[in-house]
C-alpha cells in the first residue's frame, strides 16, 4: 500500500493517545493510514475515493461524513477468532477516534477467520471488516481492496512466496516446540 500510494514512512503512520486504566497515557499505533491528499497518482486517488464510497454506503454512514473522509486507517491481523472484550473495545475506540478524524476505520485480515459476532459488532459501530477471503467485492476481501484500490495483487504475492512462508512458519515451529 505505502509503495502504491508512494507514501513515505511518516506519510503511512497514524496514532492517538488513550488515558489508560492507571491515569497514565498510552499511545497507540495502527498498521497503516492511507491519507488521500498524499496520494500522488490520480487514478489511484479516484480508487480510493470511489472504494471510501462503497464502503460508507455498505456501513450506512450518513453521506456528509462519507463527504467529510480524507483517508482510511487500517489495523491489520492475521485473523480475528477471539471474542475478547477488551480488544474489541479497544478497536471500537480506535473506530470512533478514525471517525473523529475523518478517517474510514478498517479492520483488515489476511485469513477469514473472525468470529461472527464481532464482525457484526464490528459492523454496527461503522468499522469496516475485510476479510481473505476470494470474493470480488472490495468492502469485503482484503484481496479485492489490494487487487481494485491499491493495484497489487495480493494473493498472486502469497503464491509467488509460498514455498518460502512456509519454511519460515516450520522453522519457527519447530524452535518453538523444541525442549530448551
Amino acid at each position: 500500500m505505502q509503495d502504491a500510494a508512494s507514501l513515505s514512512d511518516e506519510d503511512i503512520l497514524w496514532s492517538f493517545e488513550v488515558e489508560k486504566e492507571d491515569g497514565s497515557i498510552g499511545t497507540l499505533k495502527l498498521d497503516a493510514y492511507l491519507p488521500l491528499q498524499k496520494v500522488k497518482d490520480p487514478a489511484m486517488v479516484k480508487r480510493v475515493e470511489d472504494w471510501l464510497t462503497l464502503c460508507t454506503s455498505k456501513l450506512s454512514v450518513s453521506n456528509t461524513l462519507t463527504q467529510t473522509l480524507t483517508g482510511a486507517v487500517f489495523e491489520i491481523r492475521q485473523g480475528y477468532k477471539s471474542a475478547d472484550s477488551k480488544r474489541q473495545n479497544a478497536d471500537l475506540r480506535f473506530a470512533l477516534r478514525a471517525y473523529g478524524e475523518n478517517l474510514l476505520p478498517v479492520m483488515m485480515l489476511v485469513s477469514s477467520q473472525v468470529n461472527s459476532s464481532v464482525r457484526r459488532r464490528y459492523h454496527s459501530a461503522n468499522l469496516l471488516v475485510l476479510i481473505g477471503s476470494i470474493s470480488d467485492d472490495p468492502t469485503v476481501s482484503t484481496f479485492a481492496f489490494y487487487r481494485d484500490v491499491v493495484g497489487y495483487d495480493l494473493a498472486a504475492f502469497f503464491d509467488r512466496h509460498s514455498k518460502d512462508i512456509r519454511t519460515e512458519v516450520h522453522s519457527i515451529l519447530a524452535a518453538l516446540l523444541t525442549p530448551g
